[in-house]
């Protein structure tokens, strides 16, 4: 019904729970692995009413869409996830400082915003090997030397992407 683009879905279903396996088993509970497998399958669902901000409809997709098997909690859970996959964070109520995104939530924001920026160019990324540290207040991606220097466009989005993190 929303045309989604299945295989990139799946590279970036695949990305993230890579990044979460290089994280620990005990970074994320089983629930919080299947809804990262979910937003990750559903997070350009957007992408169907608009290019432009699809992040933001995305979430509203999913949060008012008539999706059986799932209570207004769990879509509520989805669509903050598909939401917060793009953009600065600071402008999301969850991540004030009196926000309600617990740090399990923060966690998976991270993942797959990291692994919507390892897929960026739509094609199966060719992942070296990997580490990630995580902590509640602290993500660290750590890649091979000159993995990065080969991948200027990538190296960028990472930049940027610590910048919008450090402002919440």
């Amino acid at each position: 019904r929303y045309h989604i683009d299945n295989q990139q879905a799946a590279r970036v279903n695949r990305v993230a729970l890579k990044l979460l396996s290089a994280a620990g088993a005990e970074a994320a509970s089983e629930n919080d692995v299947q809804f990262l497998d979910w937003t990750a399958r559903l997070h350009e669902i957007g992408l169907s009413v608009s290019h432009g901000g699809y992040h933001r409809h995305s979430a509203y997709i999913l949060e008012n869409a008539d999706m059986p098997g799932f209570s207004r909690s769990d879509q509520s859970r989805l669509a903050l996830l598909a939401r917060a996959q793009r953009g600065a964070l600071n402008k999301l109520p969850e991540f004030a400082p009196e926000g309600s995104l617990s740090d399990n939530d923060r966690l998976l924001v991270w993942l797959l915003r990291q692994a919507v920026i390892l897929c960026r160019n739509r094609a199966e990324p060719r992942l070296p090997d990997l580490k990630v540290e995580a902590g509640s207040k602290r993500f660290r991606l750590t890649l091979p030397d000159g993995w990065l220097e080969r991948r200027p466009l990538t190296r960028r989005a990472l930049e940027d992407e610590s910048v919008h993190w450090h402002a919440v």
